[in-house]
């Protein structure tokens, strides 16, 4: 039944791990970034005042790739976490095709199959859950408006 000792299912949740894990890296990458770019903002009005056009020119050309950075940190969330989610996705089918198979399978025990099913069903209900929370966790981190 889905779940039960289901390799693609376990390697699409670690694969989803590691994709919230890089997300939430990335995030924290971005608002480094986003504090940086503050400053430099403040910086050139400053030296702009103050008539240091020079100053003023190299540190926009800093907030220039600050914030390219920023974009390509946030293009490289978004695609991350669209990996872990197709993964999720194509595991759950793959369980289902597996299920299908096993459920049409002839001459096993009935006992064992009692078992197997509630096994299943409960394995089952663990990785909804874990979907469930994997795509809770990629919403927050994709609602984190960009800076």
């Amino acid at each position: 039944m889905a779940g039960i000792g289901s390799t693609a299912m376990m390697t699409a949740m670690m694969s989803a791990n590691t994709a919230l894990m890089q997300a939430q890296t990335q995030s924290s990458m971005r608002a480094s970034l986003s504090g940086r770019a503050g400053v430099l903002e403040t910086e050139i009005k400053m030296d702009s005042g103050r008539g240091n056009e020079e100053g003023a020119a190299r540190k926009q050309e800093e907030l220039s790739g600050i914030q390219e950075s920023i974009q390509d940190t946030t293009r490289s969330q978004i695609g991350a976490l669209s990996k872990a989610n197709e993964a999720m996705k194509e595991a759950a089918e793959k369980d289902k095709e597996t299920e299908k198979a096993e459920k049409d399978s002839v001459g096993r025990n009935p006992v064992d199959q009692v078992e197997l099913s509630q096994a299943g069903e409960k394995e089952a209900e663990k990785d909804q859950k874990t979907i469930a929370e994997l795509s809770e966790t990629a919403a927050l981190i994709s609602q984190k408006p960009p800076c």
